[in-house]
């Protein structure tokens, strides 16, 4: 499996964490989106940084 394929599987354990997190936990709801786009990046970052 490439690394784009292990940044699916971490994007989607994120979001499984992120929806649990505000239908369970009560955390305010413009943590999925922003948590996800925050995870994108980092990825993208540690990814980029892995080819250099």
């Amino acid at each position: 499996m490439g690394f784009s394929g292990i940044r699916v599987i971490v994007l989607i354990v994120v979001l499984v964490g992120l929806v649990l997190g505000v239908t369970k936990l009560g955390l305010p709801g413009w943590l999925v989106p922003v948590g996800l786009l925050l995870t994108a990046g980092i990825l993208k970052g540690a990814e980029k940084k892995a080819s250099a």
